[in-house]
C-alpha cells in the first residue's frame, strides 16, 4: 500500500492538489481505496489530507484463451511418447508416467485435481499442470 501512496502522491503533485487552503475556499478532496491499511499509513493519509475508505478485495477472473483443442494432448488417450512431450517442464516422471497410463485403461480422468490427487502430486507440479490446461496444451 505504501507503494501505492507514493505514485498516489505523485498524480497529486502533477495535478496540483490543495489538501488545504487559507485563501477561504475549500481543500480539494483525495480518496485512497483499499481492502485494508496500517495505522501507520493511515495516519500518514490523514496528515496529507487524504481520506481512507476501507473496501472489499475484488477478485477479477482470470480470462483464459484456449488454444484450439486440436493441439492439446489428451491424458486419457495419448501415447507416451505424446504425454512425455506435453508433460515436459513439470516435474512429472516417466515412471508416473507409465502408472498412469496402466491406471487410465480401468478409469478415465476427469480434471486435474482427480489426477493430482491420485498421483499424489505437489503443489508446485500441479500449478504446472494447471498452467497447461489454461493454455490448451493438455486435456482431459
Amino acid at each position: 500500500m505504501s507503494g501505492h501512496l507514493q505514485t498516489f502522491e505523485e498524480w497529486l503533485n502533477d495535478v496540483k492538489f490543495k489538501p488545504s487552503t487559507s485563501d477561504g475556499h475549500p481543500p480539494d478532496l483525495a480518496f485512497m481505496i483499499a481492502p485494508s491499511c496500517p495505522s501507520l499509513l493511515q495516519r500518514k493519509l490523514e496528515l496529507k489530507n487524504i481520506q481512507y475508505i476501507e473496501s472489499k478485495k475484488v477478485i477479477e477472473p482470470e480470462i483464459v484463451e484456449p488454444t484450439p483443442p486440436s493441439t492439446a494432448v489428451n491424458i486419457n488417450t495419448a501415447d507416451k511418447a505424446s504425454l512425455i512431450i506435453a508433460f515436459q517442464g513439470t516435474g512429472v516422471k516417466g515412471t508416473t508416467i507409465d502408472k498412469l497410463i496402466t491406471r487410465r485403461q480401468s478409469k478415465r480422468y476427469i480434471n486435474l485435481d482427480e489426477l493430482a490427487s491420485e498421483r499424489n502430486f505437489s503443489a508446485a507440479v500441479k500449478a504446472k499442470l494447471q498452467a497447461k490446461v489454461n493454455k490448451a496444451e493438455i486435456c482431459f
